[in-house]
């Protein structure tokens, strides 16, 4: 969860925020299974499902940014 969130807060930075979203998508997986093997002894779905939801919220803002600056420089380029 603690990457999802700093992946969000971190994506106005240059897109530097897109690091740790990456790192907390790739690191869910393996949080839920440890999850499930504890036989109830590990609580926590919840924040890897909130870490997800702000991960993907971050990478889609950082690709939304991305198209619109491309946009931006082919209009700049076409004007000029």
């Amino acid at each position: 969860m603690v990457l999802g969130i700093v992946g969000l807060c971190l994506t106005f930075f240059y897109g530097i925020g897109l690091i740790p979203a990456i790192v907390a998508l790739a690191l869910s997986p393996s949080a839920g299974r440890e999850i499930d093997a504890s036989a109830g002894t590990l609580t926590g779905r919840s924040q890897i499902t909130a870490g997800i939801v702000c991960a993907w919220v971050a990478v889609g803002l950082i690709a939304f940014i991305a198209v619109i600056l491309l946009i931006i420089a082919i209009a700049a380029v076409a004007q000029g």
